[in-house]
């Protein structure tokens, strides 16, 4: 293992921007310790800009431009509006990067908030990787049914490329990620049902990577109570938040989205680097990533579940409601009550990292800061993890020995 800290980033042009931020808080951060090897399309525009990032701190960059992942046809349904298939890249690194044995892989939508050279040095023994349990998936029965061992999210990675090569990981996860589109069994029946490659490596690695701590891949997913799905003392899982590194913006709220930009400490520290990156370099001619649509029917299923949700409240007297944050549900919640006339005082997450938070002008409050503010009648704007939302929810009422009015899909 070398001194020097081999950082990949994954992207294609249209995720430029957060790529760039997540550099600059990288150099920021982890002066003269790194080297930065990014993985971008083709005839990319990008090379030019992170060159010149990569200038003002003496740090080397190399741009790789070779996207392998194209001659193999995956399915390029994304998150986003736009289809990519830069997304399987990473599962290639082994390949792109013929002449490293260990890389630290990160997402674009992540910054790094202090020195990685502990996460650098783990010891991964036999494994292919060290990787974060996924805060999301963790908490969904078919998942905790189907990989008993745990399932990592693979937006950071600590990669062993010398024994991917040896074991031929990048073959197995193709060849998986294939079987899957002709099975075409993902969740939505598409790729982004499986997280395109994501599932594919839990399979292929079941029960073979190493788990570190969330403060290696902190999201805001990362709430107390998720303490007995993570396996973890909750003191211990506090303090991977509070003292979190590597934070990935997992999930919808993106901290680049016009209403998003202060929803955490997290998300205000991203935007101080974006302005610094505005400000400092050329970036005129790029453009930031847009919203999760997820597809169309997906879209119309949100805005009449808000619609339901809404007219439900407005039919039980709730006349100035909290709204508890989880998923893309509570912004379009948001929507559908400006339009039918109910005031919204705050939103209500169950992550005290929210607390002080903004949302489209909205406040976020913690659970016991709801409470305390007088809060009684909330709308949940969760359905996949509701009966656990709802749980925690309850139980923190009776213990503020306060009764709450609760709504939900399922009235």
């Amino acid at each position: 293992m070398t001194d020097t800290i081999e950082i990949a980033f994954c992207f294609n042009d249209g995720f430029t921007l957060p790529a760039a931020v997540a550099m600059l808080s990288l150099l920021e951060t982890n002066r003269g310790q790194v080297r930065i090897h990014a993985l971008t399309d083709p005839a990319s525009r990008a090379a030019p800009l992170l060159r010149q990032i990569a200038a003002r701190y003496a740090c080397e960059v190399r741009v790789v431009d070779a996207a392998l992942e194209i001659a193999h046809r995956f399915d390029p349904t994304t998150n986003y509006e736009t289809d990519a298939t830069a997304i399987y890249r990473r599962i290639f690194l082994p390949n792109l990067l013929p002449t490293l044995d260990r890389v630290l892989y990160l997402d674009c939508d992540a910054i790094v908030r202090g020195s990685l050279r502990d996460v650098w040095k783990t010891d991964l023994s036999d494994a292919p990787i060290a990787a974060v349990t996924d805060p999301w998936m963790v908490t969904l029965a078919d998942t905790r049914r189907d990989y008993p061992g745990g399932y990592f999210n693979s937006g950071v990675m600590l990669m062993d490329l010398a024994r991917w090569r040896a074991e031929k990981v990048t073959e197995h996860c193709i060849a998986d990620i294939q079987e899957r589109q002709t099975r075409n069994v993902g969740t939505r029946g598409d790729a982004v049902g499986h997280h395109n490659d994501q599932t594919p490596l839990n399979a292929v690695l079941r029960g073979r990577w190493r788990r570190v701590p969330p403060r290696w891949n902190c999201t805001t997913y990362h709430a107390p109570g998720l303490a007995t799905d993570l396996d973890m003392n909750p003191s211990v899982l506090a303090d991977s938040v509070a003292n979190a590194t590597i934070v990935h913006f997992l999930g919808a709220y993106k901290p680049w989205l016009a209403g998003c930009e202060a929803m955490t400490l997290w998300h205000r520290e991203f935007d101080a680097t974006r302005r610094l990156l505005e400000r400092s370099y050329p970036v005129d001619h790029f453009v930031w990533p847009g919203a999760f649509t997820v597809n169309a029917a997906a879209r119309r299923l949100r805005r009449m579940m808000a619609m339901q949700l809404v007219h439900m409240a407005q039919s039980q007297g709730f006349s100035r409601c909290a709204v508890v944050l989880t998923g893309l549900l509570a912004r379009e919640i948001l929507i559908a009550a400006r339009e039918q006339r109910l005031s919204v005082a705050c939103l209500v997450s169950e992550n005290p990292v929210f607390s002080g938070g903004v949302l489209d002008d909205i406040p976020i409050l913690s659970v016991d800061e709801a409470i305390a503010a007088g809060h009684r009648d909330l709308i949940i704007g969760d359905f996949r993890r509701l009966p656990r939302v709802r749980e925690n929810l309850l139980a923190q009422a009776r213990l503020a020995e306060v009764d709450l009015r609760l709504v939900t899909i399922d009235g």
